[in-house]
């Protein structure tokens, strides 16, 4: 078993330990809102998006990779995950982990997210989602959110505002799933339909997706 094995495993069992006693990494502040993160943050190296799309044609083999999003505390406000949790996710520098991924081309996978379009990327149809139904990113005040087409704005948003953290492993999925199971990555929805929060997305999402059309869905970006 390498190295990434036997810390997945361990990261798992940690959070199984952590919720039977849910005090031990919980830090008190004055608004309760915050836990001590397990992320093992060590592993992954971390890269702005506007610098990684250059270098997104030399691809990593396997890997792991989290998204963090400038101001994630703010979006999630906005959007109305802390009515459901107290939890604050992982952050670094002002950027919170707010959606995790992997792959066997991992490079693929983010540059789908970055510069692909809806039918290729959840995260970017989620992002659409939350802001067409309430205003997540506009009222944020995060930006730029002025483009007039819909799959450049996102692209140019996702590009000032990522950091991309990727941790190159053979046992990708399992890191991905052990993350998952112990960090709260509010913007995964397939692994965690049962979740308020992510029902309330998927509800967004099936009220947006009717006003598509397949243009909007499957055109990839020129950038």
């Amino acid at each position: 078993m390498d190295q990434i094995s036997r810390l997945a495993l361990e990261f798992r069992m940690i959070f199984r330990i952590s919720r039977w006693q849910k005090l031990l990494f919980r830090v008190q502040t004055d608004t309760a809102r915050h836990f001590e993160s397990m992320l093992p943050d060590h592993l992954f190296r971390f890269c702005p998006a506007q610098r990684l799309v250059m270098q997104l044609d030399r691809p990593f083999t396997s890997g792991t990779y989290l998204v963090l999003i400038r101001a994630g505390d703010r979006l999630l406000e906005l959007a109305g995950y802390f009515r459901y949790h107290d939890r604050v996710p992982y952050q670094c520098g002002g950027f919170y982990h707010l959606y995790t991924g992997c792959g066997g081309r991992g490079a693929a996978r983010v540059k789908h997210h970055l510069l692909g379009t809806f039918g290729s990327s959840n995260l970017r149809w989620t992002l659409h989602a939350l802001e067409l139904t309430g205003g997540m990113i506009s009222r944020s005040g995060i930006g730029p959110w002025d483009h007039p087409d819909l799959q450049q704005r996102i692209t140019f948003w996702l590009i000032q505002n990522v950091l991309i953290g990727i941790c190159e492993c053979r046992d990708a999925f399992l890191l991905e799933k052990a993350i998952l199971a112990a960090e709260p990555s509010p913007l995964n929805l397939d692994q965690r339909r049962w979740d308020p929060f992510a029902q309330q997305i998927i509800s967004a999402r099936a009220r947006t997706s009717a006003g598509l059309s397949r243009k909007d869905i499957y055109r990839a970006n020129t950038h």
